[in-house]
C-alpha cells in the first residue's frame, strides 16, 4: 500500500516537474541573450553553419529543402516546432551538439525529418532530445543515418519514426558510443558496426529492442543482440545504468568479454572465447569460458570452462589422494578410493560454475576420506558386533519375568546373563564376541519356567485376539501408509507374544498390539483432520483483512471466504481439502482494497490526463488560450491527487479533460470567421433562380459559389476569409441569365447559318437544289421560334445537317453502290466457309472479289444493280468439300459427288458407303447402323483413304454393325488406308448366336490395308461357345499394318490379332480382350508386333500370343493377363515396359498345348521344339525357317504369387527348332520344363528324382540341394537348349558323388565298412554287437544309438 503511495506522488510531482520544466524553456529561450531566434530555411542555415556556444531556438516550422549541415559546438532548441530537411542533415566538429529541447515529457518531444543524418563528429558528443523520422528505406537499410562520436557518445532520447509513426529503423555506427533510452518495447533499432569502424559502443536503456550487425569489434551495454557477419569479430561489455544481456543469434563471434554481464549464445551462433557472470549456451562455443553461473543446452568443450578453477582443483585432489598409502586397505576400499579420486577428477571437468567445480573437488575428497582403512574397519567391526551382541542379550534378557521362575532358576538365568555381557566386553574380535553371545542366550534358554502349559495357552488366546482386532478392519478405508502401519503392528503383535517367555509378558505384546492398531487413522478421520485443519487456517487469513479497508470489495472477499468454507466442506479428498483452501486463500489475496482501487484510479488518470494534454500543441493556439488551458491541465492534476474516491477522481478527469477540449484553438477562431463569410455566401447565392439560366451559366454561377466556399475554406486568417466572401459574391452576380443569353444566341446562328448556305454551288445539285433551299429557310423559322439557347443551337445544326445531308449527283451513284457491297458482303458471309477446302474457298473469294470489283466499275444505278446479280450466281456456282446428310439416300448421294468430308446430322440406319476416293467421315454425335450379314458398313477400297472422326461435344458418335464395322481391302500396289481420329466403331453379332452357324464379327478388317488410330474406340461384342461367333477388334491380313497411338480396345474375344506378313504397333492407347489383346497365329504366319507405350490386358487368358515366324519387340506400355507373354516362334525382344501376370498360383503345364495359349502362374512362357513353319495350304506364307531367338534386357516383370516365377521354358521335343536365349542375370526367376515320356518334367526338380533325403546325412542333402540351387542359377544363363543336357549331366554326376549313410547292424558288416572306408562316410550303427579292433583312415561320421565294444580302438 505504501509503495503504491509513492509511486503515485512521485507521478504527480513530476508531471510538476514537467510542467515548470517547459513554462521555464519557453520563458528562458524567449528572452534569453545568449539566443538566436530563427522562423526560415535561410536563418537555420546561416545560424547551424557556424560553431558557437549560443542556442538556437526556432520560432516556427522550418523545412529545409536541401541539406543542412552543423557546426559543433552547437545548440538547436526547437522550441515545440518540426524541423525538416529534404536533403541530408550533417554535423562535424568538436565539443557537444544539443538537439531538441529537454522535456521531461516524451509525448511533447518535436521531430526532426530527414533523408539522411550523418553525424562525423570523432572528437564530439551529441545530446539529442527530439524524435527522427527518417525515410521508408531505414526500415530495411542503414544508410540512413550514419554517427561517429568520441568515446563520451551519442545520446538519444527520443524515438525513431517512419513517416510520422513509430517504427523499426536501421542505422550506421561507425565510432563512438551510441545510447538510446525512449524505444518502446514493441520498437526495435538495429546499428550497423561496419569493418572500417573504430571504438564502435551501443547502450540501450529502453525497453525496445536493441540489435547489432557487427562487422567489426563493439561495445554494448543494457539488452542488446549480436548479428555477427565477421568471425574476428569481439564483443566487450560496457559499464552500462543498465544490467547488460548480450545475445549473439547468429554469426560467429571470436570473444566475448562481459565480466559482471549476462551472455547468450543462440542456436545458429558460434563464440569462441566467453567471459561473463552469467552464461546460456545454445549454440557452439568454441574457446575457453569464465563464468559463475552457466546453463548449457549447446555445444562446448566443458573442459574449456573455467579451466584455471578446475586445475587447481584437480592438483589439489591429486595431492589428497597421494597422502594416502594402498598398504592401509583392503583391495575393495584401495578400488573406492581410487574411483573417489577418479569420479571427483571426471567430475570437476564436468563442471561448469566455480561453485560446482569447488564443490566436486570437496565432495571427492570426503568420498576418499569416508573409505576406511584396514585398521579402521577392524575396530569399527569388532565394536558393531559388540553393540548388537549387547542389544540382543540384552533384549532376550527383558524377555524374561522373574515371576516365572523359581528363585534358583532366576538365579542361574541371571547370572548366564551378567557373564554373556561380561564376555562380550573382553573379546577380542568378532568370533569371540559371538561366541560369548550365544553361550549367554543358549544359557538363558535352558532355564525352564514353572508353568510352560498356562504360557502356551496365554500365547495363543493373545493371537486370536490380535487377530480378531485385525481383521475388524477393512484396507480400503486406509490410505497405503497407514494401512502399513496398521499391518506392522499386526504382524510385529504376533511376533512379540511368540517371543514373551511369561503370561504377563504375553498379555503386554497383546494389548500393545491392539492399542498400535486402534490408534492408526482411518481415511474418515484423516479427512476430517484436515476439513477442521483447513477451515481454521481459512479462519485465520480471513482475521488478517479488515473491512474498514474494503469497503468496495468486502462482499467480494466474504464471498471468496464462504465459497472456500463450502468447497472444503464438501471435499471427497484431502487434496481437495487442500485445494480448496488454497483457491480460497488466493481468492481473498486477489480482492484489491480501496487503498488499492483509489491508487490505481489516480495512476490511471494521470497517464490518461497526460495523453490529452500531450495532444495539445502550444502553436495551435493563441499565447492566452494556451496558457489557460495549461491551467487547466494543472488543476486536473491538482483535482486528481486530492481526490478521495474513485467517483471523485473519474469526476475530475472527466472535468479537465471538458475543461481543456472546450478552449478554442487557433483554428476553431478562424472555423468561426469562415463560418460567417459563408454564410453570406450561401444567402446570396439563395436568391438566385435555376430556372433563369442556362446549364452552364448556371454551372458557371455555382461554380462561383463553390470556388468562393473554397477560398473560405483555405484563407489562413479571417480577414482573408471575409475577403474570400465578397469575392466570391461578386462573381455570381457578373454570370448572365437565360433572357440576355437567348437574344445573342439568335443573332449569332442565323448568322452562322447563312455562312453555311454559301458554301453550296446549285450546279452540283441539278435535282436537288430546292430540297436544299428548303432546309436552309426552315432553320431560319426554327430559330426564331427557339424559346432557349439550346434550342437555337439545335435548330441551328439540325438545319446544317439537313443542308449537309442533301446528295449531290455522284453521292447518289456512290449510294448506290455501297449498298450494293454491303448486300455482297452479307451473301457471301452467309457461306459456310469451313466446308469449303483451299481450292473451293479461293474460287469463292475470287467469285466475291470479281462482285465488288463490278459494283466498282459501274457508271450508273443500273448497272450497280446487273453487278450485283452476277455476283450472287457466281458464289452459287461454286461447289462445297464439305457436305451434311441426314439418311441413307444423301448419304449415298454425298458418296457418289465425291464430297471431301461429309457430317451427320442425324442417326442413319440400314446404310453403307463404299469408299473409292479420300473421304473424311464425321459423326457428329450420331451413328451409322447396319444390321446386315452381307456388308460392312463401310468399305475402303485400294488407292481410297477413310478417315473416321467426331466433332461433336461429347464424342457420341458411332458405327454400328452386326458383322463388320470397317472392312478395307486393298492391294500391293494401292493400299487402302484407314485413319481413326474418333468416334466408335462398334460389331455386335449376338443377334446370331443362336443360329447354329459361325457368325464372326470385325470391327475393323484390313487386307492389303493401313490403320492408324488416334483416338475413338473399337468395342467387339462377340462369343466362342459352340459354333465360332468370335469378334476381332481389329484384324490384319496380307501385308496390312496397324498403328494405335490412343484410343481404346475392348474385345469379348480378340482385340487385335495379326496373319500373313502383317504388323502391328502399340504405342499408346488400350487394349482389352477377354482372350488375347494380340496375337498372330502359327497357320498364318508372319506376324511383327511392336510394343512401344499403352496397354494390352487380357481379363480371362494370355495378353500377347505370339505362335508364329515373324517378331515381337517390346520396349514399353504395360502388358497384363493371366500370362503377360506365350511365345513360341521368331525374334523375341523385351527391352522395357511392365509384363504382368495375374495367376495366382503357379501350376506348371501336364500337357502338351493346342492351338491356343496357355499359361501356368508364371510371367511369360516359352513353348519351344513345338512347330514347324512350313509352305503349306495352311500355312501358305510359311518359309521353313521356325527358329526362336529371345532376348531379354529390360522391363519390370511383376507377378501376383509371391517371389513368382518370371519365365517359363518348356521343350516340348515335337520338332528340331533353333533356340537361342539371352535372359539378363536379373531377371533370373526362370523355370526348365522338358517333355518326357508324354510327361512334362520340372528339369532341376526331376534331377532328385532317385534320390531319398532319408538316405543322407544332413550335411550331404545340403550339399545336393546346394548342385541344383547352382544348376538352376547356370540354367538362367542358357543361350541355346543343346547346353542344358550338357549342364544337367554335370550336376548329376556331382549329386552321384555324394556319399550316401550306411547302416550297419552286424559285426561283419562292420569290417567290410571299415575295410572300404572313405572320405565323407557316415555309419549309422543300427544294432549292439562287438568288434575287433579297427583303425580309421579317412574323415567320416558315425551315429551309434546301441554300444559298440572292441577289444582295442584307434
Amino acid at each position: 500500500m505504501k509503495s503504491k503511495r509513492l509511486m503515485t506522488i512521485g507521478i504527480v510531482l513530476a508531471l510538476l516537474i514537467a510542467v515548470v520544466g517547459v513554462v521555464l524553456s519557453v520563458s528562458l529561450t524567449a528572452c534569453g541573450k545568449d539566443v538566436i531566434t530563427v522562423r526560415s530555411e535561410k536563418e537555420l542555415l546561416k545560424a547551424a553553419g557556424t560553431s558557437q556556444e549560443k542556442t538556437i531556438v526556432l520560432m516556427d516550422d522550418v523545412v529545409v529543402n536541401g541539406d543542412l549541415k552543423v557546426a559543433a559546438p552547437n545548440k538547436i532548441d526547437l522550441n515545440g516546432f518540426g524541423l525538416e530537411v529534404k536533403g541530408t542533415l550533417s554535423a562535424d566538429g568538436s565539443g557537444t551538439l544539443v538537439v531538441g529541447t529537454t522535456a521531461l515529457i516524451l509525448a511533447r518531444r518535436e521531430t526532426v525529418k530527414a533523408q539522411k543524418i550523418d553525424i562525423n563528429m570523432p572528437q564530439g558528443h551529441v545530446e539529442w532530445n527530439a524524435h527522427i523520422d527518417l525515410p521508408a528505406s531505414a526500415a530495411t537499410s542503414a544508410d540512413a543515418m550514419t554517427v561517429v562520436t568520441s568515446a563520451s557518445s551519442f545520446v538519444f532520447k527520443g524515438v525513431f519514426k517512419i513517416g510520422g509513426a513509430e517504427a523499426d529503423i536501421m542505422l550506421t555506427v561507425k565510432g563512438g558510443r551510441f545510447e538510446i533510452s525512449n524505444l518502446s518495447e514493441s520498437s526495435a533499432a538495429t546499428v550497423l558496426v561496419p569493418e572500417q569502424a573504430v571504438g564502435a559502443a551501443v547502450e540501450n536503456l529502453s525497453q525496445g529492442a536493441m540489435r547489432v550487425e557487427a562487422h567489426s569489434d563493439v561495445a554494448v551495454g543494457g539488452e542488446v543482440e549480436i548479428s555477427s557477419k565477421n568471425s574476428e569479430v569481439n564483443v566487450t561489455a560496457l559499464e552500462s545504468q543498465a544490467e547488460t544481456k548480450i545475445t549473439v543469434t547468429d554469426g560467429t563471434v571470436k570473444k566475448i568479454d562481459a565480466a559482471g554481464a549476462q551472455v547468450v549464445v543462440a542456436e545458429s551462433a558460434q563464440a569462441g572465447d566467453v567471459v561473463a557472470e552469467k552464461f546460456e549456451n545454445n549454440g557452439t562455443v568454441t574457446g575457453a569460458v569464465v563464468a559463475d553461473e552457466i546453463v548449457n543446452n549447446g555445444t562446448l568443450a566443458e573442459e574449456n570452462v573455467n579451466a584455471a578453477l578446475k586445475t587447481a582443483a584437480k592438483k589439489a585432489l591429486n595431492d589428497g589422494f597421494a597422502a594416502y598409502s594402498q598398504d592401509d586397505y583392503t583391495s575393495d576400499n584401495w578400488a573406492k578410493l581410487t574411483k573417489a579420486k577418479d569420479d571427483g577428477l571426471a567430475a570437476i571437468d564436468s563442471a561448469l560454475t566455480e561453485a560446482a567445480i569447488q564443490s566436486a573437488k570437496n565432495t571427492a575428497l570426503d568420498a576418499m576420506a569416508a573409505v576406511e582403512t584396514i585398521a579402521e574397519a577392524t575396530a569399527r567391526e569388532l565394536a558393531e558386533a559388540k553393540t548388537a551382541a549387547t542389544e540382543a542379550l540384552k533384549t532376550a534378557f527383558e524377555g524374561y519375568t522373574e515371576t516365572d521362575y523359581d528363585a534358583q532358576t532366576w538365579a542361574t538365568l541371571k547370572a548366564a546373563y551378567d557373564n554373556g555381557l561380561a564376555a562380550i566386553e573382553v573379546a577380542t574380535d568378532v568370533s569371540a564376541v559371538n561366541t560369548a553371545k550365544q553361550t549367554a542366550l543358549d544359557a538363558m534358554a535352558a532355564c525352564v519356567p514353572k508353568d510352560v502349559e498356562a504360557l502356551t495357552q496365554a500365547k495363543a488366546e493373545a493371537k486370536a485376539a490380535i487377530e480378531t482386532a485385525f481383521n475388524a478392519y477393512d484396507e480400503d478405508n486406509y490410505t497405503s501408509a497407514n494401512w502399513t502401519e496398521l499391518t506392522i503392528a499386526y504382524n510385529r503383535g504376533l511376533t512379540e507374544v511368540e517371543a514373551a517367555t511369561s503370561v504377563s509378558a504375553v498379555d503386554t505384546a497383546k494389548q500393545t498390539a491392539i492399542t498400535a492398531m486402534a490408534a492408526v487413522k482411518d481415511n474418515a478421520t484423516l479427512l476430517a483432520d484436515a476439513k477442521a485443519a483447513a477451515l481454521a487456517s481459512l479462519d485465520a487469513a480471513k482475521a488478517e483483512y479488515s473491512q474498514d479497508d474494503y469497503a468496495t470489495n468486502w462482499s467480494v472477499l466474504e464471498k471468496a471466504y464462504n465459497d472456500g468454507k463450502t468447497e472444503i466442506n464438501a471435499a471427497a479428498a484431502i487434496e481437495a481439502v487442500n485445494s480448496a483452501l488454497q483457491k480460497a486463500t488466493d481468492a481473498m489475496a486477489a480482492v484489491k482494497n480501496d487503498a488499492t482501487l483509489l491508487a490505481e484510479a489516480k495512476t490511471a488518470a494521470t497517464d490518461q490526463l497526460n495523453s490529452e494534454y500531450a495532444k495539445y500543441k502550444a502553436t495551435d493556439y493563441t499565447n492566452a488560450n494556451y496558457e489557460l488551458l495549461t491551467e487547466k491541465y494543472n488543476a486536473g492534476l491538482s483535482a486528481i491527487g486530492g481526490a478521495r474516491t474513485v467517483d471523485a477522481v473519474e469526476t475530475a478527469l472527466e472535468t479537465a479533460i471538458a475543461e481543456m477540449a472546450a478552449i478554442k484553438t487557433n483554428a476553431q477562431i478562424l472555423a468561426d470567421a469562415k463560418a460567417a463569410a459563408k454564410q453570406a455566401v450561401n444567402e446570396a447565392f439563395a436568391a438566385y433562380n435555376e430556372q433563369d439560366y442556362t446549364v452552364d451559366n448556371w454551372t458557371a454561377l455555382v461554380k462561383a459559389k463553390e470556388d468562393g466556399l473554397a477560398a473560405i475554406e483555405a484563407a489562413a486568417k479571417t480577414d482573408a476569409a471575409a475577403e474570400a466572401g465578397e469575392a466570391a459574391i461578386a462573381a455570381m452576380a457578373a454570370v448572365k441569365n437565360n433572357a440576355t443569353l437567348l437574344a445573342e444566341a439568335k443573332t449569332a446562328a442565323k448568322s452562322e447559318l447563312g455562312t453555311e448556305k454559301a458554301k453550296y454551288s446549285q450546279s452540283d445539285y441539278t435535282i436537288n437544289w430546292s430540297v436544299l433551299e428548303q432546309a436552309y429557310n426552315d432553320g431560319l423559322t426554327a430559330i426564331d421560334a427557339s424559346k432557349t439557347t439550346s434550342a437555337v443551337d439545335t435548330a441551328k445544326q439540325a438545319a446544317i445537317a439537313a443542308m449537309a445531308a442533301v446528295k449531290t449527283d455522284a453521292e447518289e451513284l456512290e449510294a448506290a453502290k455501297s449498298a450494293a457491297k454491303d448486300e455482297l458482303k452479307e451473301y457471301f458471309d452467309a457461306f459456310n466457309k469451313a466446308y469449303y477446302y483451299e481450292t473451293s474457298l479461293q474460287a469463292l473469294q475470287t467469285a466475291y472479289d470479281s462482285g465488288v470489283s463490278a459494283i466498282s466499275a459501274a457508271q450508273s444505278v443500273a448497272d450497280v444493280a446487273t453487278a450485283l446479280a452476277n455476283a450472287k450466281t457466281a458464289l452459287d456456282n461454286v461447289k462445297a468439300d464439305v457436305t451434311e446428310v441426314n439418311d441413307a439416300d444423301s448419304l449415298k448421294a454425298a458418296v457418289e459427288a465425291q464430297y471431301s468430308k461429309i457430317i451427320l446430322t442425324a442417326n442413319i440406319s440400314g446404310a453403307y458407303i463404299e469408299v473409292n476416293y479420300d473421304l473424311t467421315l464425321d459423326l457428329n454425335g450420331f451413328g451409322l447402323v447396319l444390321e446386315d450379314r452381307t456388308h460392312a458398313a463401310v468399305k475402303v477400297n485400294g488407292g481410297a483413304s477413310f478417315t473416321l472422326c467426331d466433332g461433336s461435344a461429347a464424342k457420341s458418335g458411332k458405327i454400328k454393325s452386326d458383322y463388320a464395322g470397317i472392312i478395307a481391302i486393298g492391294s500391293d500396289a494401292d493400299k487402302a488406308v484407314v485413319e481413326i481420329n474418333g468416334g466408335t466403331i462398334e460389331v455386335d453379332n449376338s443377334a446370331y448366336w443362336s443360329n447354329g452357324a459361325s457368325n464372326v464379327g470385325y470391327a475393323v478388317y484390313a487386307d492389303n490395308a493401313e490403320v492408324e488410330m488416334w483416338g475413338g474406340e473399337i468395342i467387339a461384342k462377340g462369343q466362342y461357345v459352340t459354333e465360332d461367333d468370335s469378334v476381332f477388334g481389329i484384324n490384319l491380313r496380307n501385308g496390312s499394318s496397324a498403328t494405335v497411338h490412343a484410343g481404346k480396345i475392348k474385345s469379348d474375344t480378340y482385340g487385335v490379332v495379326v496373319y500373313y506378313n502383317s504388323a502391328f504397333t502399340l504405342d499408346g492407347g488400350e487394349i482389352t480382350a477377354t482372350w488375347f489383346a494380340i496375337s498372330g497365329n502359327n497357320l498364318a504366319p508372319a506376324a511383327d508386333i511392336t510394343v512401344k507405350s499403352g496397354s494390352a490386358t487380357s481379363t480371362e487368358d494370355v495378353a500377347i500370343y505370339m505362335p508364329s515366324q515373324g517378331s515381337l519387340t517390346v520396349s514399353g506400355g504395360h502388358i497384363k493377363g493371366l500370362a503377360a507373354i506365350d511365345a513360341r516362334m521368331g525374334e523375341i525382344e523385351i527391352s522395357g515396359g511392365t509384363l504382368e501376370s495375374t495367376a495366382t498360383e503357379f501350376k506348371a503345364l501336364t500337357k502338351k498345348p493346342g492351338g491356343v495359349a496357355v499359361y501356368d502362374g508364371s510371367v511369360v512362357l516359352f513353348n519351344v521344339e513345338m512347330y514347324v513353319n512350313d509352305n503349306t495350304t495352311s500355312r501358305p506364307t510359311g518359309d521353313g525357317n521356325n527358329d526362336f531367338n529371345a532376348v531379354v534386357t529390360g522391363g519390370t516383370f511383376v507377378s501376383a504369387i509371391e517371389d513368382g516365377t518370371y519365365f517359363s521354358i518348356y521343350l516340348w521335343n515335337t520338332t528340331t527348332q533353333s533356340v537361342t536365349l539371352g535372359i539378363d542375370s536379373q531377371y533370373g526367376k526362370i523355370a526348365w520344363f522338358d517333355f518326357v515320356d508324354s510327361a512334362v518334367v520340372n528339369i532341376v526338380e526331376n534331377c532328385l528324382a532317385d534320390y531319398a533325403e532319408e538316405d543322407y546325412s544332413a550335411a550331404n542333402w545340403q550339399a545336393i540341394l546346394d548342385i541344383l540351387d547352382a544348376l538352376e542359377t547356370e540354367l538362367a544363363t542358357v543361350t541355346d537348349v543343346s547346353q542344358i543336357e550338357e549342364k544337367v549331366s554335370a550336376a548329376q554326376a556331382k549329386m552321384a558323388e555324394i556319399a550316401k549313410a550306411k547302416t550297419i547292424a552286424t559285426a561283419d558288416e562292420f569290417s567290410q565298412a571299415v575295410a572300404e572306408q572313405k572320405d565323407g562316410d557316415e555309419w549309422r550303427i543300427g544294432a549292439s554287437f562287438e568288434v575287433a579292433p579297427f583303425e580309421i583312415t579317412s574323415p567320416l561320421k558315425s551315429q551309434a544309438p546301441f554300444p559298440l565294444s572292441a577289444r582295442r580302438r584307434t
